[in-house]
């Protein structure tokens, strides 16, 4: 499971080591290596932005998709999770 900054914790050996798990990132060092600090200025360089609270928010382009219904393309935020398949119009 990713930490908040997008790096997993694996351990190899007893030897902690983190592994960004941004898609064509292959970013991965040792703890020593990849403090807090480093693991947040790297987080942000993918894009994202930290809301008010503290909570990150991709700040990138929108990512243009055609709708599976209507065919008619439409533009949404590229985020973490399922992108939308239906436009706006299609599926409130």
């Amino acid at each position: 499971m990713p930490d908040k900054y997008g790096f997993d914790h694996l351990v190899d050996r007893s030897v902690l080591t983190f592994k960004c798990i941004e898609v064509n990132c292959n970013t991965e060092g040792y703890a020593w290596e990849w403090p807090e600090s480093r693991r947040k200025v790297h987080f942000l360089s993918h894009n994202y932005e930290l809301n008010a609270s503290g909570q990150p928010e991709i700040s990138g382009p929108k990512k243009l998709t055609i709708c599976r219904t209507c065919r008619n393309s439409f533009e949404q935020e590229r985020k973490r999770g399922r992108p939308r398949v239906q436009c706006y119009a299609c599926k409130p």
